[in-house]
Formats: structure tokens, C-alpha cells, sequence
């Protein structure tokens, strides 16, 4: 019994120590209920990742933030064979710049959550 107790508190642990890609937990979602489905410009950034014929779109990945109470949406990858930069939009799909830039430190990533992934998705 004890070892179940354990091996559940250690899963729960787990579960709650990593990012969530749970809508309702996010801040502002630029006045959408689902911003991959409602925003004309990410959801087709995503169908275009979704229809790619590389094996690198396994790598790559949306996820979303909040910088001065304004969502970001942020397209980085885990891509071991890639140098990319990690480039950043706000709700119009503007691009603000890149992860690393003058504009946005590389913490910005480190609370960041993930909005949409391949199904056969390669990080973590």
C-alpha cells in the first residue's frame, strides 16, 4: 500500500510540475476561447506544419505566453539538426522578433505553454 501511495504522490508531482496545454489555465487568449482554431493566422501556421513532408516537423511546436499582460505566441523546436530561430507573434500575427533578440531574453520560454504539437511530437 505504501508503494502505491508513493508511486501516485510521485505522479502527481510530476503531473503538476509540468507545463499544461489547458486553455482555461491561460491568461488571455487574444479574446478566444481556442486560439489554434479561432485565430485565422496561427490556425494556419499549424495546418502548414501539419501538411509539411519533412521529418523535422516533429520538432516543432506553439506555444503561447504572456509578456506585459499581451499574448505571445511563440513557434520554437527541439530540433537537434536545426539552427533556427524562434520567432514571436502577438494576436494579429505580427512578428515581434525572436527568442534571444534585444526584445525577448531566452526565459521566455521557461514558462511558456505548449498550444499545439505533432501527434508523433519528438521533445520532452
Amino acid at each position: 500500500m505504501k508503494k502505491l501511495l508513493s508511486l501516485l504522490f510521485i505522479i502527481l508531482l510530476c503531473n503538476a510540475s509540468c507545463n499544461s496545454n489547458n486553455d482555461n489555465e491561460l491568461n488571455n487568449t487574444c479574446n478566444v476561447s481556442n486560439p489554434t482554431k479561432n485565430i485565422s493566422w496561427l490556425r494556419e501556421a499549424i495546418e502548414e506544419l501539419e501538411r509539411s513532408n519533412s521529418d523535422l516537423k516533429l520538432y516543432f511546436y506553439v506555444s503561447q505566453n504572456t509578456l506585459e499582460d499581451e499574448t505571445i505566441f511563440i513557434f520554437p523546436n527541439c530540433c537537434p539538426q536545426c539552427s533556427t530561430l524562434i520567432p514571436v507573434f502577438n494576436c494579429e500575427g505580427t512578428l515581434l522578433g525572436y527568442v534571444g533578440d534585444e526584445n525577448f531574453e531566452n526565459s521566455l520560454l521557461e514558462n511558456d505553454t505548449i498550444i499545439w504539437k505533432p501527434k508523433q511530437f519528438s521533445c520532452f
